[in-house]
């Protein structure tokens, strides 16, 4: 498929799952729902990550593809890893913030109840922001190149001759 069509799709993909979770996501990450959700938006996500790296590979010259190959796996490792770090991170620091409290067992439990509530607010609302980032990206993506990579002219007809 062209890149155009990879790009659009893929933020459509991409936009349909945010706004799909922002709607169906509880603080039970195991429902089928947020399960379908998080496959879509990952497919989405996965034709984008690829179509970006290899529109960036094929726009190099030739001379630099080698480098640029090898940049772009580097660059690919490099963010899987911080994301895996980032996550980790928060996760260490959510789960080491508690704290002792002289309160009621039941105002602990309201304030528990009133902090997922809260937290489950804005992960929506970032959800939807995320979405209404998504479908304006839409824009953009329609302007990627029409042309199939078994269409891509030669840049050097000399050289291969």
């Amino acid at each position: 498929y062209p890149p155009r069509v990879i790009g659009v799709f893929g933020f459509c993909l991409t936009t349909v799952a945010l706004c799909w979770l922002a709607f169906v996501v509880t603080n039970n990450w195991e429902t089928l729902p947020t399960i379908l959700g998080l496959i879509v938006f990952g497919i989405g996500q996965g034709a984008l990550v690829t179509l970006v790296f290899n529109v960036l590979v094929t726009a190099a010259p030739v001379e630099l593809a080698g480098d640029v190959g090898s940049l772009r796996g580097t660059t690919q490792n490099l963010a899987s890893a911080v994301g895996t770090a980032v996550a980790g991170a928060l996760l260490v620091c959510g789960s080491s913030s508690s704290s002792t409290t002289s309160a009621h067992p039941g105002q602990v439990d309201a304030a528990i109840a009133l902090n997922e509530q809260a937290r489950l607010r804005a992960l929506r609302l970032g959800l939807l922001i995320l979405a209404a980032v998504s479908a304006v990206t839409i824009v953009p993506a329609s302007r990627l190149p029409r042309y199939k990579p078994e269409e891509i002219p030669d840049p050097d007809p000399v050289a291969t001759s």
